[in-house]
């Protein structure tokens, strides 16, 4: 719906609350998500293979020659960076503009 505005035609399809606000926190930092859905192991395996990704990422960035690699890393640098306000990767647009970015770098790359 974000990316069609189906919104504005239908305002029915967005007549729900919103989650973001939850009162028994601050902030949804970035493991809220996969803790409330999966509990301890999820967060720590959700933690892993994200933590695992980011250092694949950064090793491979060194030998980087294609423009569209760095700035897939700079993307998840910031949803990083950020990640304490909020749940970057449970976003679907994140998800949405990452697989964008790897488009161009794959398109570009070859």
């Amino acid at each position: 719906m974000a990316l069609t505005g189906l919104k504005f035609l239908y305002p029915a399809l967005v007549t729900f609350p919103l989650f973001v606000t939850k009162e028994e926190l601050t902030t949804v930092t970035l493991f809220y998500d996969a803790y409330y859905d999966f509990g301890i192991l999820g967060m720590l395996f959700f933690g892993a293979a994200l933590g695992g990704a980011c250092c694949l990422l950064v090793r491979k960035r060194r030998r980087m020659a294609c423009p569209a690699g760095h700035v897939f890393y700079a993307q998840i640098a910031m949803y990083m960076a950020l990640s304490f306000f909020t749940t970057w990767f449970s976003n679907p647009a994140t998800w949405f503009y990452l697989a964008v970015t790897a488009v161009v770098y794959f398109y570009v790359r070859s």
